[in-house]
């Protein structure tokens, strides 16, 4: 923000200025003297600073000053609060350099207000950006200041875990290799990351992505603690967040929202009833979470090669046979979700014996989900295979579909973190729905 950058003083053209004074040789040598004393107590004074404040990082005090410390090897300062967003068009409709630069509370509240008083109205983008806010508030967290920034804004700085690169050099030469041999990794296995943390992680309080319809739930009844590396999902962003934990530091909590995949837009309820799996084949996706340091090749996001003869591309993956064969069932399951937990039917799949076979990961569990529109429109519209949202039914998308679902992460030790689903108070919840129908009331017809 901008008491944390540096800011030249501006000239003034009404200061008013004299010729310089003749000084005697023996005054002028004192003075010398006495300026670099000065400048010598100013370094000292400098270097205790810069001390006290990497101290206070590493020990990771609440209690900071209340103008922020320079970013420390980071030209630029970073504020103490950062929510990272994952759908762009809201952060769009508050501000054009959203993406690149970010909002303050300041700008976003002024820009609340101002959309109120211009056009006394909100549109479903807006409602959806404050209602996580919002959310986000009623945990109990400090949020007298933050900052939004685009999920492309958040630094990916962990690398592929070298067991990760070990387990797809195995399996490109034999893909049933892990059914059979035993995950005995070699070499250095530590992670790849930086020595300081960034001040985009460290300050980091809340990250809101799409869930893609991934089990989370399910999968935190595996164990109470976590290694955050080991943390496979197919989910793109969801990753890089967890893996982010190994530049947290201990004692940190952050907070996850996970969005439903019925947000796209908030302008569908269900699919049609009378829709087939030829039509919404386009839109149905998987999504996968598992702990290893890799998911099994089944569970991975679908690829296709092209046939050596030209003809048409072959799946190299199983989903799409999966999707095939319970087609039916499948669609019964996203007819009123949009999201649906297909682990049952994958232990059925023949097709994929890796799933039970696998020596490095465990708890793998799948999902379908309905994705937004992709690829060629006339095959791929939303609009054409889902059934409109009604206004009344607005409220019911945010309240009875775990639209935005919190998760409080905690970092413990040096490779440990706890992932807990956070839970509202009563009085809590009952502010967050005051809230929002305060915001539906204003929403554009």
């Amino acid at each position: 923000m901008g008491d944390n950058l540096d800011a030249k003083t501006p000239f003034n053209p009404f200061k008013l200025t004299a010729t310089p004074v003749k000084i005697r040789e023996d005054r002028l040598a004192d003075l010398r003297k006495k300026s670099a004393a000065s400048k010598v107590a100013a370094a000292i004074i400098a270097v205790d600073h810069q001390t006290k404040s990497i101290a206070t990082i590493a020990r990771g005090k609440n209690s900071q000053p209340s103008k922020p410390a320079k970013s420390i090897g980071n030209p630029s300062s970073y504020p103490k609060n950062i929510i990272y967003f994952e759908d762009q068009i809201p952060l769009i409709s508050i501000s054009e350099g959203a993406l690149e630069n970010g909002i303050d509370n300041n700008i976003l509240m002024n820009k609340y207000e101002q959309k109120l008083h211009v056009t006394k109205s909100f549109d479903k983008d807006q409602v959806f950006l404050y209602y996580c806010i919002q959310h986000l508030r009623e945990t109990g967290i400090s949020m007298s200041e933050f900052h939004i920034y685009h999920k492309n804004k958040f630094p990916h700085q962990v690398k592929k875990h070298p067991v990760a690169k070990e387990i797809l050099k195995k399996e490109s030469i034999n893909p049933q290799h892990y059914q059979h041999e035993q995950l005995v990794a070699s070499g250095q296995q530590n992670l790849n990351h930086s020595n300081s943390p960034s001040e985009k992680v460290v300050n980091m309080r809340a990250y809101f992505v799409d869930s893609d319809g991934v089990s989370l739930d399910e999968f935190l009844e595996s164990r109470s603690e976590f290694k955050p590396q080991k943390i496979s999902t197919t989910v793109a962003d969801l990753g890089p967040f967890f893996h982010s934990a190994m530049n947290w530091i201990e004692g940190d909590v952050k907070f996850l929202g996970l969005v439903h995949p019925n947000a796209e837009g908030i302008k569908f309820t269900s699919l049609n009833n009378n829709i087939d799996f030829i039509q919404a084949n386009h839109n149905i996706k998987f999504s996968a979470i598992g702990y290893g340091y890799r998911l099994p090749a089944a569970y991975r996001v679908s690829v296709h090669r092209r046939d050596p003869l030209g003809g048409v591309p072959i799946p190299a993956s199983p989903h799409i046979t999966f999707g095939q064969n319970f087609q039916d069932e499948i669609l019964i399951r996203l007819k009123n979700n949009f999201s649906s937990n297909c682990n049952d039917l994958m232990e059925g799949f023949n097709n994929s014996p890796e799933l039970i076979n696998t020596t490095y990961c465990e708890n793998q569990s799948i999902s379908a989900y309905i994705s937004k529109a992709k690829g060629d429109p006339e095959h791929s519209n939303l609009d054409t295979i889902c059934d409109k949202l009604e206004s009344k039914m607005i409220k019911d998308v945010f309240t009875k579909t775990n639209f935005v679902t919190l998760y409080r992460v905690k970092k413990v030790d040096s490779e440990h973190i706890t992932i807990e689903k956070e839970t509202l108070e009563k009085s809590a919840e009952e502010a967050l729905e005051k809230k929002l129908d305060e915001m539906i009331a204003r929403l554009k017809n």
